[in-house]
């Protein structure tokens, strides 16, 4: 039974995820991934981009600097998220179960 692997942006961690078939799960770094240098630099990017959202002040006001800003962010994120998803799978193809978490 193949594994399965996860996008998906959390603070403090890579967006990389391996997930057990008991549900507990590990991040891998990206950098470690046996994918292309493209799409590990461009992968980087995305998390980079999203972990300069957090504030750690006070986490509950981490995101972009207005509700609109955070709207339209948030779904350029996705959008994103999602290209950067596709290419992953094609990259791994046969090896894991892909998810992606917007």
């Amino acid at each position: 039974m193949l594994e399965r692997m996860r996008l998906a942006l959390e603070y403090y961690c890579s967006p990389i995820w391996i997930i057990d078939d008991d549900g507990s799960s590990d991040t891998i770094a990206v950098e470690d991934m046996d994918i292309s240098d493209s799409l590990k630099k461009d992968i980087i990017t995305w998390d980079n981009l999203y972990q300069a959202t957090f504030d750690a002040e006070y986490p509950p006001d981490s995101g972009f600097s207005s509700k609109e800003a955070d709207d339209l962010l948030k779904k350029s994120f996705r959008l994103e998220g999602k290209a950067l998803f596709l290419r992953l799978k094609e990259e791994l193809k046969g090896k894991y179960i892909f998810e992606y978490m917007a």
